[in-house]
């Protein structure tokens, strides 16, 4: 397989530029399991609700490759950022804590060691206030409203995906009301209304009402098909058979889609399965090899992220059935919110709109550097 594409930089290097700029005795290390709690800390400090980067689960699949697999990291007791790389730059992922002038600082040695901008990723609005106040930096998208189009930036992820998962709007569902997929039409819309962060056009209700009822379709045919499956607990003792999953469903030549999961299946986030995180492998009837990979991880007492839904197109509906169980087992432990990310396509951002989004979240990608 083809190795991600990673700045050439050893960070014992970055560590020496950062020295020559800052009086700052904090250096760049590696992302160990170590780190763990570290990163609950800064979870819990920034208190925001269903933040989908507040996720050992994200972080370390946005960052891999760098140091010892996992990314690195910047701490310095007020501030933890999480630096992967893509194309040959610096990538922060969801800076934590305080942004402050040494933030900058620590920018500018990823610029400088890399030849190339940085972009951080997902930036609140607030967090992408005082960036602006401290330094240059552009947008990779510009949005007039959620339901816009996204608009090219000025220095772009991708020609295509402008601005990596955050082309599109992350989309946050309540459990209660995408569960509610047996109720008549009008008692659902009711319901839905009452929940809904923000209200919507009819144009938009009614193509969001449209598809939510097409996912109901697809689940009810499913659970009426026979179709026989098991369900079986991830655990690290099976990543040789969902690797051979993920290299099946993708295909041998897309290795960078396969590497995103590797750091799912070999460094699980603190806690059991079934509480802190939630992660399975479906089996169709006697299959020796699984047909879907699920990884869902709470981000506080009533949310969580969903991080890996991969399933096979062989089974009609299976994927939203999938869906269901996920949000089953979440309500189960009395998780109301899960946010699904955003898309880098347009098809993708349409795929998750069909579960009734109680919210949209735009969140930023922007970069440093740009000369």
């Amino acid at each position: 397989m083809e190795a991600l594409k990673q700045p050439t930089t050893h960070w014992l290097d970055l560590n020496r530029k950062l020295k020559e700029r800052s009086s700052s005795d904090s250096p760049f290390t590696p992302i160990s399991h170590f780190d763990r709690h570290l990163y609950q800390d800064f979870f819990r400090k920034a208190g925001n609700y269903a933040c989908y980067g507040n996720s050992w689960t994200y972080i370390t699949q946005a960052c891999r490759g760098l140091g010892s697999g996992l990314g690195l990291k910047y701490h310095d007791g007020k501030s933890l950022l999480s630096i992967g790389s893509h194309d040959g730059h610096y990538v922060v992922v969801r800076p934590l804590g305080r942004i402050n002038k040494q933030v900058i600082r620590v920018l500018d040695v990823l610029t400088e060691l890399s030849g190339k901008p940085v972009f951080i990723k997902k930036v609140f609005p607030d967090q992408a206030i005082r960036l602006f106040e401290l330094g240059t930096f552009q947008e990779a998208i510009r949005r007039r409203t959620v339901d816009a189009e996204p608009l090219p930036g000025e220095y772009l992820w991708h020609p295509t995906s402008f601005a990596d998962d955050d082309t599109f709007p992350e989309i946050i569902l309540d459990v209660n009301v995408t569960l509610r997929y047996d109720a008549s039409p009008k008692k659902w819309l009711q319901y839905f209304h009452a929940c809904r962060k923000s209200p919507l056009s009819r144009e938009k209700l009614n193509q969001l009402f449209r598809r939510y009822l097409k996912f109901r379709s697809k689940v009810n045919k499913f659970a009426c098909s026979g179709t026989r499956y098991s369900l079986v607990d991830y655990n690290t003792e099976k990543a040789t058979e969902v690797r051979r999953f993920l290299v099946e469903h993708f295909g041998e030549q897309d290795s960078e889609n396969i590497q995103a999961y590797e750091n799912m299946l070999l460094k699980p986030p603190l806690g059991n399965n079934g509480h802190s995180f939630f992660s399975f492998a479906t089996y169709l009837d006697r299959d020796t090899l699984p047909k879907a990979f699920f990884v869902a991880e709470t981000l506080d007492s009533r949310s969580a992220g969903l991080y890996a839904a991969v399933a096979s197109r062989c089974c009609r509906g299976l994927s939203e059935y999938l869906h269901v169980e996920v949000l089953s087992r979440l309500k189960r432990q009395g998780i109301r919110y899960l946010n699904l990310g955003g898309s880098e396509v347009r098809s993708l951002h349409e795929f998750k709109l069909k579960f009734g989004p109680i919210e949209e979240r735009d969140m930023q990608l922007l970069v440093y550097g740009v000369r």
